[in-house]
């Protein structure tokens, strides 16, 4: 089983997070009273190509920022801040 996977035998649920690529044989089983029967698979694992990439700082605000009591402050996210994929 790959690194970071497991499997319930009360279930059948292979479940986890993978922490190696590669591709991993895998055999399952199952018996009565009478015999065992066993199946071998293979499972493929990849570099994820959906990684989140964090929000990057795109322009440098001034620091401090100085507003009198009272007086409305609005720096709008996207001046700055990217999303370098647009994902959630």
């Amino acid at each position: 089983m790959p690194a970071g996977l497991d499997f319930d035998p009360t279930t059948g649920v292979i479940s986890g997070t993978p922490t190696n690529i590669g591709q991993f044989g895998i055999t399952i089983g199952t018996s009565d009273s009478q015999s065992t029967v066993y199946r071998g698979f293979y499972l493929q694992i990849n570099s994820s190509a959906t990684v989140n990439l964090p929000p990057v700082v795109v322009s440098n605000l001034s620091s401090p920022i100085t507003r009198d009591i009272y007086q409305t402050i609005s720096i709008p996210a996207a001046y700055a801040f990217t999303d370098p994929k647009d994902d959630p």
